[in-house]
């Protein structure tokens, strides 16, 4: 899997723009799993994080829309060529 995503990062169509927000999904999720497990396992104030949680939720959430977006672009203009590629990014970006 990781071998398949350094070729996408590597190749010269818009697949740089989805890497990066792709990336930017992971890095939100790590923040929102940090937060999360402060409250948990250190006490931390639950309403002090709650809005900077939801606020990162929704960056999350925009940025799967816009990617699912480009990656169905490219199917439609790549044909059959394409599909297994994008499906595998279609199943990464809703499991970010």
């Amino acid at each position: 899997m990781f071998n398949w995503l350094k070729r996408i990062q590597e190749s010269a169509n818009g697949s740089k723009e989805i890497l990066s927000l792709f990336e930017e999904m992971l890095d939100d999720g790590r923040h929102i799993f940090d937060a999360a497990s402060n409250c948990v396992l250190a006490g931390a104030d639950t309403d002090a994080v709650k809005d900077d949680i939801w606020k990162t939720d929704i960056r999350i959430n925009k940025n799967g829309r816009r990617i699912r977006r480009r990656v169905l672009t490219h199917a439609a203009l790549n044909g059959r060529a394409a599909v297994a590629g994008d499906l595998v990014w279609i199943s990464l970006v809703k499991d970010a």
